[in-house]
């Protein structure tokens, strides 16, 4: 091999450990032509997770993290569009059991291209909640759109979401950081 690229140092990091060969580190891009829309108004606070429906993607912390945000009183909405990997149905149970299928608008089955710039133009926030990332193809898609991204700090996340500037890390799989990470994101909109 001559040369291997990769999305984050952390994974040209981390291949390097298997194999050291040379390695190109590239940014992911957005991968569609996607223009910045202004903000909707608020309240309430939109968040969106899309994408494939997956355990390791945190939709678990994004939900819980939600369910205390509406404890606390903070006007929120959450949307979640992707095509789901578990049953669908579960996830419709656990938004009953945490008292907020009423704010949380589920959208199953694959997104197309020419709705993903409308469905990011119309919420505030991203949400990435992951629990294990190596990068994600939406965070640079929401950049190109115009949200802020609320993200997990790890692998190549961390370098695709500058806290502070474009967006919001916390730790993974805790759902009260999360839910201050949104918080902090939201006031600095």
């Amino acid at each position: 091999t001559d040369l291997v690229v990769v999305h984050s140092t952390e994974e040209g990091r981390r291949l390097q450990e298997i194999q050291p060969v040379p390695v190109e580190t590239v940014p992911y891009p957005p991968g569609l032509p996607i223009s910045p829309t202004p903000l909707p108004p608020r309240p309430p606070l939109r968040l969106v997770f899309m994408g494939y429906v997956r355990p390791y993607k945190g939709l678990d912390t994004a939900v819980d993290a939600v369910a205390r945000l509406t404890r606390e009183g903070v006007e929120v909405r959450l949307t979640i569009a992707g095509e789901f990997w578990e049953p669908e149905e579960s996830w419709r149970s656990a938004l009953e059991a945490r008292g907020i299928s009423e704010i949380v608008d589920l959208q199953p089955g694959y997104v197309p291209d020419e709705e993903i710039g409308p469905l990011l133009g119309s919420h505030h926030l991203v949400v990435l909640p992951y629990h294990s990332a190596t990068q994600s193809g939406i965070a640079p898609i929401a950049f190109a759109a115009g949200p802020p991204v609320v993200a997990t700090a790890l692998g190549g996340l961390s370098q695709q979401v500058e806290d502070g500037l474009n967006g919001v890390l916390c730790p993974p799989s805790d759902h009260a950081a999360f839910a201050r990470a949104v918080v902090t994101a939201a006031r600095d909109l």
